[in-house]
């Protein structure tokens, strides 16, 4: 017999026995017994959006049943969901129910991961200095509604709203655009005090003047 034949079989060999080591794949992990009668039902809608899947992890949650849940948390984070979807989730259903994500102990640790990636989008897109240059502009709407959805929304840029309102406040050539900016501070509340605060201190009386009518605004008790 032929050295390379002697070595092909050698390999073969080996081959073979380290085929034979290899240990067994393991078997797919069963889906969990869904015993409440509440939580099957909801499972049986097989909810396919984000906003639903969401909603109904939450029951899930609430029910004492978050192992049920798995799949479909497995099922949203293989969801190519660009920041703007993950910021929606984050205004339709609020912190809360994203707390619950991350603590529920049976979702770990996809449920916080997730819960992560939706309170990053938010916070980046709510601080966006664009975004809120285009909430500025919309608190000049003649619409009351659409004045209070700005002010909303500009509730969630924080001290980042705060900043360009009263840059706007002290900058603002146009009486509306002042006016605006105002009335947006007075509606952030306690959100905008310390920087109007800080204004008092300053150095530009006509600033100081306006930082102190939306104090006095904020300070004036309600009927």
């Amino acid at each position: 017999m032929s050295k390379p034949v002697i070595v092909l079989i050698g390999m073969c060999a080996c081959w073979a026995i380290m085929a034979q080591a290899q240990p067994p794949a393991a078997p797919p992990k069963p889906a969990p017994i869904v015993t409440d009668p509440i939580a099957r039902d909801l499972l049986a809608t097989d909810p396919t959006t984000p906003a639903d899947i969401v909603r109904v992890l939450s029951i899930l949650i609430d029910l004492g049943q978050a192992k049920a849940g798995e799949g479909l948390l497995r099922k949203l984070a293989d969801m190519a969901l660009d920041a703007n979807q993950l910021a929606d989730l984050d205004r339709q259903y609020g912190s809360g129910v994203l707390l619950k994500l991350s603590l529920a102990v049976d979702l770990q640790p996809l449920g916080k991961q997730f819960a992560d990636r939706v309170l990053t989008a938010a916070n980046q897109q709510a601080r966006d200095p664009a975004r809120i240059a285009a909430l500025v502009a919309e608190l000049k709407s003649p619409a009351a509604t659409d004045r209070a959805v700005a002010i909303a929304e500009l509730q969630r840029g924080g001290d980042a709203a705060v900043a360009v309102l009263v840059k706007l406040l002290a900058d603002a050539a146009n009486g509306d655009d002042r006016r605006a900016a105002s009335d947006a501070l007075a509606g952030l509340g306690e959100l905008s005090t310390g920087a109007l605060a800080a204004a008092l201190e300053g150095d530009r009386t006509e600033l100081a003047a306006r930082a102190a009518g939306v104090l006095g605004h904020l300070h004036t008790p309600t009927s």
